[in-house]
């Protein structure tokens, strides 16, 4: 974990932080930019646990609160996904840093062929259905580039490509979208509250944050985790500020493409007026 100056922030969560923030927007507005560790398909309780119980962080934190990643438990694939990310930067070899150093050198100067546009890649396109007992694997078409910095943006193509908006909206759906075990509610709440508390003790800051989702997903999320018992709760417990698109007029009109995360270009006003909001509030400091 790199060295953070107390006004300095780190963002952590799953895609939708990933997606709707744009460090290099919020650097603008603020003077700093902001550490990007949210990761698509995890959740942020083992990295929230580790930063309160094993390092001696203190800055600003912001964290995505995607309710079906960030509510789920140890067992959870979201929890083991970022478990296994972090457990293997510790355990990391010499070789393997040196080898990513040296990527990170020549990566700039090559082109890469997209998998999906190779014959193998297009054929997955061709509208063949499949037998009966057929059950081929879930197929993710990228929608999404990253920089060095982890700047994560959506391809301008999901702006008007409806085959591969309802490609998404199919995986998304595809999940069954059950509701929780509402029994591991309070200890999951419990957990997070304790992690946070034990970070501002020492004079760090946690806000979390919920970005915008749309349509069936929006729906969806509204009945299995409904405000008054996840979110309200998370807030109470921990003493914590938070940021829910609904609440503000500037944050609640996006429409999501895929039902879940934000254009390139509505994640860039999007964190502006994020920003700004926490700018007014005296927890963003801005820029000279």
């Amino acid at each position: 974990m790199p060295d953070l100056k107390e006004d300095e922030v780190l963002i952590i969560g799953s895609s939708r932080a990933h997606f709707d923030l744009n460090i290099y927007e919020w650097e603008k507005l603020t003077g700093s930019r902001p550490i990007m560790l949210a990761s698509g398909g995890m959740s942020p309780a083992p990295l929230l646990k580790e930063l309160a119980e094993n390092t001696d962080f203190k800055s600003i934190l912001f964290v995505g609160v995607a309710p079906d990643l960030f509510f789920g438990t140890e067992k959870d694939g979201g929890w083991r996904r970022k478990q296994e990310r972090m457990d293997f930067a510790k355990k990391e070899t010499y070789a393997q840093r040196l080898n990513q150093s040296i990527f990170m050198q020549i990566d700039p100067h090559f082109a890469y062929i997209n998998e999906n546009l190779q014959l193998k890649g297009l054929v997955e396109w061709l509208p063949v259905p499949q037998r009966d007992s057929v059950h081929p694997p879930m197929f993710w078409p990228d929608m999404s580039v990253s920089d060095a910095n982890r700047n994560l943006e959506m391809i301008p193509e999901m702006e008007s490509d409806t085959v591969m908006q309802n490609a998404y909206k199919k995986i998304w759906a595809s999940w069954g979208w059950e509701k929780p075990d509402s029994t591991k509610r309070d200890t999951v709440i419990n957990n997070y509250a304790t992690w946070a508390k034990a970070i501002e003790a020492r004079g760090g800051t946690v806000i979390f944050f919920r970005a915008p989702v749309t349509g069936v997903y929006r729906d969806y999320e509204n009945e299995a985790y409904p405000r008054e018992k996840y979110w309200d709760v998370l807030l109470e417990r921990s003493a914590c500020q938070g940021v829910h698109f609904e609440d503000y007029p500037q944050l609640n009109t996006f429409v999501c493409p895929e039902w879940s995360h934000l254009l390139a270009k509505d994640a860039k006003v999007f964190t502006q007026e994020f920003v700004k909001i926490l700018q007014a509030q005296g927890q963003l400091k801005t820029a000279n």
